[in-house]
Parts: structure tokens; C-alpha cells; sequence
């Protein structure tokens, strides 16, 4: 199987509150020293180019952290005090060809999406503050025609005669 996009998803049990779980990817750069995690204390930069004359020709935001919470991209309310109540499954998907991340919920796409810079160095990550002591468990390859992370191939590992993820 020759695929560029890669999965993990992490299931949230019924009675720990969503909104304290946080799902995604983390790039080597990022690094987390307060116990409480903040969106807003990401370090984001937005790269933009153009001419002498003001014309925008391209512009990438860069972040060395792309999360969705467990209860605050879903919808309503209502639909939050539901997910509380059954076990909900984040799933993160990295497409190594276009360099889009995206995000599921339950197994259906939500509106939230990262692009990219090419050959930008990921790992999956979670954040919680656990109100119950059996807070989330990671699932690996659920997904027809997608690799599971676990399959990554990291390039400078790949003359290893026993590859390994780097610490």
C-alpha cells in the first residue's frame, strides 16, 4: 500500500469532561511548562510576501502546536452535554503529500484544518486534566487505506536496523 496520510485517534470515556482534552499534532519546537494548557498560548507567526508596490502574493501561518478541544468544535451545547455522556473518538488525520492536517469526530469530518509547511516534523500529542481516572485510551489504524502513525517512517531512521521514534 503506497499512502501519504497517516492516523491516530484518541477515545475520551464517558464521564471525563471534553473540554479538558485537547487532541493534535506538536512539532519538536513546541514545549509545555505551564500544567494547565492554553490555545492561547501557542507561539503562531504569520509569514506573508509580496511586492514593492503592496501586492500579497503568499501568505503561510506557522505554529509549533495545532490542537482541537475535546468539547469546543463539535456545535451546540446540547450536543457538548451529550458527548460528556458517551465516549467520543477525536480522530487525527496528516496528509504527507498536501501537508493538510484534519480532524474527526465520531468518525465525521469537522470544520477545523491545518495547512502545513512541507516537510514539517509532527507528532501526535494530548493534553487533559483528567476529572475521571480512566481518562482516554490512543486507537491506531482504524481507518480503510490509511496508515496508522505507528507505520511512520522517520528519515533518519531509516538505516536503522532497528528503527525507533526519537526520544
Amino acid at each position: 500500500m503506497n499512502t501519504t496520510t497517516y492516523y491516530y485517534s484518541v477515545r475520551i470515556f464517558t464521564g471525563q469532561e471534553p473540554s479538558s482534552v485537547w487532541v493534535g499534532w506538536v512539532t519538536p519546537d513546541f514545549h509545555q511548562h505551564d500544567p494547565n494548557f492554553e490555545v492561547s498560548h501557542i507561539c503562531t507567526v504569520t509569514v506573508t510576501m509580496g511586492d514593492d508596490k503592496g501586492n500579497v502574493h503568499d501568505s503561510i501561518k506557522c505554529s509549533n502546536c495545532y490542537m482541537v478541544e475535546g468539547g469546543g468544535e463539535f456545535g451546540s451545547t446540547a450536543q457538548q452535554a451529550w458527548v460528556s455522556h458517551a465516549n467520543l473518538v477525536i480522530g487525527c488525520l496528516v496528509d504527507l503529500a498536501t501537508s493538510l492536517m484534519t480532524f474527526t469526530a465520531n468518525g465525521k469530518d469537522i470544520n477545523t484544518f491545518f495547512q502545513v509547511e512541507p516537510n514539517t516534523k509532527l507528532f501526535p500529542a494530548v493534553f487533559t486534566l483528567p476529572t475521571i481516572q480512566t481518562v482516554i485510551q490512543f486507537e491506531l489504524g482504524k481507518l480503510k487505506n490509511i496508515m496508522p502513525i505507528s507505520a511512520a517512517m522517520f528519515s533518519s531512521e531509516r538505516k536503522n536496523p532497528e528503527p525507533q521514534c526519537p526520544p
